[in-house]
């Protein structure tokens, strides 16, 4: 019988709480003192202790999912796909806003690959090298792809969402980031035309691609284990 991976569950409430630090940046520098630091983190809005909320909730559900009903997967690759899931959300929530995926939060992405890549080389797993490969190349081709749609369809992409994707790859391999890539891009036509029936865009306007993203990537996550 499978047990839930609590290494997996602290590493995303941790994440969580760092997404939120984040998006509480401007309350938590202006205040002094480590008390009252800890206390600005906590959200003041009921939109933001929805999203904290909301965002804890789908990440721990995706944790102890696959812990409990896909059998064999290591910690590391478990971590990989959970943390991935968790770090998209806040920037989901500021392309909404702002369009932009900010470069912060891509490189904190890269960073917490590279931490677990140290893992992976401690605690070295089979198949490693061919994962790392898959990784590798899966990041690199959907680079090239996506800057070649970005310079033949303007404006259809953003700068953001072709180094998510990257980063996708290098969190996901082959598999799982052509899912999430295919169950993204199915979000997003699903949700552009509803909001083109309902006259909430029109054709000219910009619709954020990043929570297309991330419906996408946890979907393709939870229904594949990739």
């Amino acid at each position: 019988m499978n047990v839930v991976n609590w290494y997996v569950v602290i590493a995303t409430v941790a994440l969580c709480i760092l997404n939120l630090v984040y998006m509480q940046k401007k309350r938590w520098k202006s205040v002094q003192g480590i008390i009252g630091k800890i206390k600005m983190v906590l959200p003041e809005t009921n939109k933001k202790k929805i999203f904290f909320l909301i965002m804890l909730v789908s990440s721990l559900s995706l944790a102890v999912f696959m812990s409990v009903f896909y059998q064999g997967l290591t910690t590391l690759y478990l971590l990989k796909r959970v943390c991935l899931v968790t770090l998209i959300f806040p920037m989901a929530v500021i392309d909404n806003k702002r369009y932009i995926i900010p470069n912060k939060l891509l490189i904190t992405s890269l960073i917490c690959r590279g931490v677990i890549l140290v893992f992976e080389f401690l605690f070295p797993q089979k198949n490693l090298v061919f994962t790392l490969t898959s990784e590798v190349i899966s990041a690199f081709g959907l680079f090239v792809v996506c800057m070649i749609v970005l310079l033949i369809m303007k404006g259809k992409i953003g700068m953001g969402d072709v180094k998510l994707f990257s980063i996708m790859g290098l969190f996901q391999g082959f598999v799982g980031v052509s899912n999430a890539v295919l169950a993204s891009l199915i979000i997003a036509f699903i949700v552009s035309v509803f909001l083109l029936i309902m006259k909430r865009k029109s054709r000219k306007d910009m619709i954020a691609f990043g929570p297309s993203i991330l419906v996408g990537t946890f979907l393709s996550v939870i229904l594949t284990g990739a």
